[in-house]
C-alpha cells in the first residue's frame, strides 16, 4: 500500500489530489493533499478515491 505514496487521484467530488500518508487505521481512505488543503478520506467518508493516477 506504501507504493501509492505520491500518487494522484482523482476523488467522487471531481477534485485531484495527491496521496501523501497512508493510515496505519484505514489503509484504504489515505491522507490526500488537494491544494493547500489536507483531506483525511478516513474522516470524511462521504468522499473516496474514483480513480489512481500512477506516476
Amino acid at each position: 500500500m506504501q507504493s501509492m505514496l505520491g500518487n494522484d487521484v482523482v476523488l467522487t467530488d471531481g477534485r485531484t489530489g495527491k496521496i501523501i500518508l497512508i493510515l496505519a487505521h484505514d489503509p484504504l481512505r489515505p491522507l490526500v493533499n488537494i491544494g493547500e488543503d489536507f483531506v483525511d478520506l478516513s474522516r470524511h467518508r462521504d468522499l473516496g478515491i474514483v480513480r489512481v493516477i500512477p506516476q
